[in-house]
């Protein structure tokens, strides 16, 4: 099998690979074994994870890249947690998992569960490919930086209780499972600007925003998603341009798309409700809304 970063590969297989076992782990998810995972990472190869490991923080400072496969593929469950502790591969116990991370990641298969709502890692990042992964009760996923030319691919987002990617996005997020804790005002994605990003077949519920305060929207595709029981689906401040938003399903919607300030020909219902899907207050040219559909209070509004 082979797992890498996009552009080169890593063939993780015979001796070109390590175990936290090698270095001392008991991988019971009971004794902390992040001296063993540290140990594992420092060697700069691929890491194999067979058991659960409980770890605090590990200090990525003097490694180049991080690239680990997990032992669970738990691709026919997606959208849902792992239903034993001994189905994680890390139980994470921090603030923050990979502190001063390198930009390159490669997580396949891996299971985690961040039991104070930690984050995994705030570092830009280039060229990372994370698939069919777990995070679950994460307080925040891959935040800070630019993440350019990511594939972010057929993972499980659980109980999000802040933010999964921040900073500037130009990457591709595609049949992820998303959801957020019920009792947060989760934003999915937000930062600066998204420009040439895919978002497609992906599935997001209970956020208040999925897509956040950017300043600048262009040039993307959101294809063939299902958002469902959302405040507000697109937040976007000053330019939303060049965007093809297709084949999705919108459902129990309750701020759909629409400019701030509703305009002089806005009629009084219109201005008594608080529910539509965009929320535009820049400029917005040459954006393709085709093919949708859905329960959102009202499909379409905007006023200039």
């Amino acid at each position: 099998w082979w797992i890498g970063d996009t552009d080169t590969g890593i063939k993780a297989a015979g001796d070109s690979r390590v175990t936290p076992e090698m270095f001392g782990a008991v991988g019971d998810g009971i004794a902390d074994d992040t001296a063993a995972l540290q140990s594992a990472l420092n060697t700069g190869k691929p890491i194999y994870l067979s058991k659960t490991y409980r770890v605090t923080e590990l200090d990525c400072t003097n490694v180049e890249k991080i690239v680990m496969l997990g032992k669970n593929d738990l691709t026919a469950r997606l959208g849902t947690s792992p239903v034993e502790n001994d189905e994680y591969n890390i139980i994470f116990e921090g603030e923050m998992l990979f502190k001063n991370a390198p930009i390159r990641l490669s997580l396949e298969q891996v299971q985690f569960y961040a039991k104070n709502e930690g984050t995994l890692l705030d570092v830009q990042l280039s060229g990372a490919w994370v698939n069919r992964c777990n995070f679950t009760n994460f307080g925040g996923v891959f935040m800070g930086g630019v993440k350019t030319l990511c594939q972010i691919t057929e993972n499980t987002f659980c109980e999000l209780s802040g933010t999964l990617s921040s900073g500037s996005i130009d990457s591709y997020f595609t049949n992820n499972y998303i959801s957020g804790k019920l009792s947060k005002r989760v934003t999915v994605f937000t930062g600066v600007s998204v420009a040439g990003s895919t978002f497609q077949g992906n599935t997001i519920s209970h956020c208040k925003t999925v897509f956040g305060k950017f300043e600048l929207w262009e040039f993307n595709r959101v294809e063939g998603n299902l958002f469902s029981d959302i405040f507000k689906v697109f937040d976007v401040r000053k330019q939303f341009n060049d965007t093809v938003i297709k084949g999705n399903t919108f459902a129990n919607i309750d701020y759909t798309l629409a400019k701030d300030g509703w305009g002089e020909h806005a009629d009084s219902e219109m201005k008594s409700k608080e529910w539509t899907v965009f929320s535009i207050r820049g400029k917005c040219n040459r954006v393709n809304i085709s093919g949708n559909s859905g329960t959102a209070t009202v499909a379409l509004k905007m006023y200039y």
